[in-house]
């Protein structure tokens, strides 16, 4: 998916599945859950890059939830905005790690 290009500084790829909440009678074994240090290596990545870039770019398989909330936490961090949803609702707990992430690394 990114291939070599002149413009691309680094890619940090994160595995992890496309869950909110997970509820009790579900077998946790077989979910990948977005972590605390999931989002300190996002905001590590970002601080690293940040000076000289104009472009960061998320992507997730489906570009709706877990990229749609990478986005918003990183531009929070960066541009200290806050987010409000247009349309649909970004991965909460990706969103709300991040943003935690920013705050211990503040």
């Amino acid at each position: 998916m990114f291939r070599d290009c002149a413009y691309r500084r680094d890619v940090l790829r994160l595995c992890f599945h496309d869950v909110d909440f997970i509820p009790p009678d579900v077998d946790k074994s077989q979910i990948v859950e977005y972590q605390p240090e999931d989002a300190d290596r996002v905001v590590e990545f970002v601080h690293k890059h940040r000076d000289g870039i104009h472009l960061i770019l998320c992507a997730c398989e489906a570009g709706i939830s877990r990229s749609a909330a990478l986005s918003a936490a990183i531009a929070v961090g960066l541009l200290s905005n806050h987010f409000q949803p247009r349309k649909g609702v970004p991965n909460r707990r990706v969103y709300l790690e991040t943003v935690l992430a920013w705050a211990r690394h503040a």
